[in-house]
């Protein structure tokens, strides 16, 4: 037959559905969705292994996403006596709606709509030989029915090439005859009987989906050949077959993407949304390709001599493997673009988060909180970075990379990470930095993250029950729902729950139902200072032992080398917990004092104007510091007020060559330096030091007068604060109050 004749053929027949489009053939209805498929015990295994590869997508299931009213074909009864030149009984949808006045509206295209095109077209560029193939085959099936003649071979190609609207017409018509004719062929043979829910399920798609989403037509086209091979195996591989079954499962799913993804309204697809929308093409070509290679497969097999050209069509596992690579780098970028969308509304998400826990928090949970409460952990927290002179990243982020904290935070057996050192190895600051790394980098929304710092010259700081109830008031009020555990037993008695004998056993019930909550995935406590708990050490290490078991509670754990805390955490099994020794670390630990010295120094007015001083007194001191922060603390507060004698550059060398290397050598130092004062200055110093030391709670400027009996000048502010200065760096001021090493006040 020439070309011009075989061109008009299909002309003719396209032009005659689309006026078939306007009769009573179509008519507005609900969408009905189409049962669920489950998978045979009999389908080939390999098909649901396959789909682990690609999360996004439904594994077996099928299920139509749509909701709104589209059109639905209602078929008319097949005709008696067609023949394979007679007009298919398929209806298309057309492109182009009419309204009441006889226009044509030409809807706007949506992104979504155009990536089908796209990716095929571009694998016709990349795959000529292999479109050009399929294409022939369709042209087939377009002139004669549903069997391949001798026109095919032809070189014949009548697959519009440059009116796409006009491609996706021949597809649908193609679609419907193909599985048409794969039922009729499943049902009359009987060992196929896995096949035929998936074919009632294309079909159901196809009548619904297709029309509702013209482009959809262009992959299912190749679906419903290729599921004809499945009919008739008869030399197409097992893992051919499985191939051809996960994509036309996952058929729903991928016409349903883009949508998804890119949505109906062209709202731009710059940046990271153009790179996406590449790599959904990319995941349709391979999936195109692959069916169109199992078409051509199977009908070389049936004898279409001109498929014999291409490249021999045999490596279905390493090609169905592509398809699902393509599956799963896609996922994995969508959910990363997913987070970084999540990002950029971060602050309204925190301010609605905010304010839906504000709202769900009621009278009588205020309460509740308000007679748990002795401390807030975060301001504590805040206190003490500011006490000690701000958190310096370089000091502590070192742990983040060390094998102990990497294998506590990924392994989910290795669930306590205990940090010990001698005092002054930085301990405290660690932890503030690894509590702003797991809130802030670690943690995710549904998990839950409570710490405490304890100190123990201060009663609401340094006991068991002050520490668990700070724990349990954190978690409530970061997470309002785990009140309710509170609530249990605090409303049958009030605030006495929280005091007297059995306060401890109160608490504890407490503390594990929250633990056992199941809204929370992970729990995160943190405790800094178990050697400054002062009273009931022992209750709380062996509730730390009791719920250590629990899978989703992970713990971080500071203390001093203590025999006591040794033999409680030491023990701990491996498999359950890790155990960081600073002492051991001396080398990571000295580079994180070196980082600090550099930090501390710049903050010296007398060290700013002197750099070759500074560069000097930096050296010096990293040799005498032997990896202990406290100690070069200590020293560079003396420099902060040496600052004011300094006369030349050797003074300043002098007194830190002069000062010892060991911290308790250093405090004995200091202490023979009040010594030296006269007298009278020797007495008010250590008068000032012993009401300090023995103090419950920190003392401000005035009480510490009163109680030291000073009279007129040495009340004022200004010489009290003189006078602490002279206390050689025990004590220092913030905000009027007087604060102390905690090393020191324990010597007492």
């Amino acid at each position: 037959m020439p070309w011009k004749a075989l061109t008009t053929k299909v002309k003719d027949k396209v032009n005659h559905y689309r006026s078939r489009s306007h009769s009573h053939l179509l008519k507005d209805g609900p969408l009905q969705s189409p049962p669920d498929v489950q998978s045979s015990p009999s389908a080939p295994s390999s098909a649901s292994d396959a789909s682990q590869h690609a999360p996004i997508a439904p594994t077996v299931d099928v299920q139509n996403c749509h909701s709104l009213p589209i059109p639905t074909i209602n078929e008319p009864a097949p005709e008696h006596g067609s023949s394979l030149h007679n007009t298919p009984t398929e209806a298309v949808v057309k492109p182009a709606f009419e309204s009441g006045n006889d226009e044509k509206i030409i809807p706007t295209k949506a992104p979504s709509e155009e990536i089908w095109d796209r990716a095929y077209d571009e694998l016709k560029a990349e795959e000529s030989a292999l479109v050009k193939a399929y294409e022939r085959i369709l042209t087939a099936q377009l002139l004669s029915g549903n069997n391949p003649t001798a026109e095919a071979a032809a070189g014949v190609n009548t697959i519009d090439q440059h009116d796409k609207e006009n491609r996706r017409s021949q597809m649908h018509i193609l679609v419907k005859n193909g599985l048409d004719k794969i039922s009729r062929e499943s049902k009359a043979k009987s060992r196929i009987g896995d096949l035929l829910p998936i074919v009632n399920v294309s079909k159901d798609i196809v009548t619904n989906v297709v029309q509702g989403v013209p482009q959809a037509a262009l992959p299912w086209a190749v679906v419903s050949l290729s599921l004809e091979l499945l009919t008739n195996p008869i030399s197409e591989t097992k893992d051919n077959c499985t191939g051809v079954t996960h994509v036309a499962m996952r058929m729903n799913w991928y016409c349903e993407l883009a949508t998804l993804v890119f949505g109906t309204q062209d709202n731009g697809t710059g940046g990271l949304q153009e790179q996406l929308q590449t790599r959904l093409i990319d995941l349709y070509k391979k999936m195109l390709s692959f069916e169109m290679k199992s078409v051509c497969s199977y009908y070389r097999h049936r004898g279409l001599v001109f498929l014999g050209d291409l490249v021999k069509l045999d490596d279905w596992k390493g090609t169905f493997k592509e398809v699902q690579d393509a599956e799963a780098f896609f996922d994995d970028q969508l959910r990363t673009v997913q987070r970084l969308n999540l990002g950029n509304n971060v602050e309204q998400l925190v301010v609605h988060a905010k304010n839906e826990k504000e709202c769900r928090k009621t009278d009588e949970d205020k309460k509740c909180l308000r007679d748990l409460y002795r401390t807030d952990p975060r301001m504590d927290k805040a206190r003490i970075e500011t006490t000690k002179g701000g958190l310096i990243q370089d000091s502590w982020q070192w742990i983040l990379k060390h094998s102990d904290y990497q294998s506590w935070l990924h392994d989910d057996e290795k669930r306590l990470l205990w940090v010990k050192g001698d005092p002054g190895k930085g301990k405290t600051m660690l932890l503030c930095g690894l509590v702003d790394e797991i809130t802030k980098r670690v943690a995710r929304p549904d998990d839950a993250t409570a710490y405490f710092f304890c100190q123990a010259t201060m009663p609401s700081l340094n006991n068991h029950l002050a520490i668990l109830r700070g724990l349990i008031w954190l978690l409530a009020e970061q997470q309002p729902s785990l009140i309710s555990h509170v609530r249990e037993k605090y409303d049958p008695i009030g605030k006495d729950l929280f005091e007297g004998p059995n306060a401890w056993y109160s608490l504890t019930s407490i503390f594990r139902n929250i633990l056992r909550d199941e809204s929370l995935t992970r729990t995160y406590v943190i405790i800094d200072g178990l050697d400054e708990c002062a009273t009931g050490l022992t209750e709380l290490l062996g509730l730390v032992r009791e719920v250590l078991p629990f899978q989703n509670v992970k713990w971080i754990l500071s203390s001093r080398n203590w025999p006591e805390i040794q033999a409680s955490l030491g023990d701990t099994p491996d498999a359950e917990g890790v155990n960081l020794s600073l002492e051991v670390n001396a080398t990571v630990v000295a580079a994180a004092v070196g980082a600090y010295i550099l930090e501390k120094a710049s903050e010296i007015p007398l060290l700013k104007e002197d750099e070759e001083l500074k560069t000097e007194v930096v050296n010096l001191v990293r040799e005498k510091a032997n990896g202990t922060f406290l100690w070069v603390a200590i020293v560079f507060q003396q420099l902060q007020c040496l600052a004011m004698d300094y006369d030349d550059r050797s003074s300043v060398l002098e007194h830190l060559h002069g000062l010892p290397e060991e911290l308790t050598k250093l405090y004995d130092r200091m202490l023979e330096q009040i010594e030296g004062f006269d007298k009278p200055m020797s007495t008010r110093c250590k008068t000032v030091l012993g009401i300090s030391v023995l103090a419950y709670r920190p003392l401000r400027l005035q009480e510490l007068a009163t109680l030291a009996g000073f009279k007129e000048r040495l009340r004022s502010p200004f010489k009290l604060e003189r006078l602490i200065k002279n206390c050689g760096s025990f004590l220092t001021v913030k905000d009027e109050t007087p604060g102390s090493t905690h090393t020191f006040r324990e010597r007492r």
